[in-house]
């Protein structure tokens, strides 16, 4: 048969099919494959990875600002990462991507905590050298 020829058909390929597969009535059949829904959600270390390179960036910021003696601009820019974070958060959270959203909350908690084990170390060295 040559492809002139009005009963000709091309060829199928063997290999997976990229389109979605179909049943009866046109109705599209589910993937049973649970790593295909999970991989729609993101991952959490992204999230987590990408909310401390915000705080990092923040902070490099900060010194850049600081060295061109624009010290009032430094106000501006604890309140400003956090709203780039908050932003972050909601917008992947929007979009579906809920553990993405769940990384970056998990990036601010973990400076919190850092926070919070510097100052008690910095208490418990004053104590000691009272």
């Amino acid at each position: 048969m040559s492809p002139s020829d009005p009963n000709y058909s091309p060829p199928q390929s063997r290999g997976p099919s990229t389109a979605k597969r179909r049943g009866p009535f046109g109705i599209p059949i589910r993937s049973n494959d649970p790593d295909a829904e999970d991989a729609a959600k993101g991952s959490f270390a992204a999230g987590f990875g990408l909310g401390w390179l915000i705080m990092i960036g923040s902070v490099i910021l900060g010194a850049v600002l600081l060295a061109a003696n624009a010290g009032a601009l430094l106000q501006f820019l604890f309140p400003g990462t956090l709203g780039v974070l908050a932003a972050s958060a909601i917008g992947f959270a929007i979009k579906g991507r809920g553990r993405v959203a769940k990384g970056v909350v998990a990036a601010f908690g973990s400076l919190i905590a850092l926070v919070l084990l510097l100052m008690a170390a910095c208490f418990g060295l004053v104590m000691i050298h009272r």
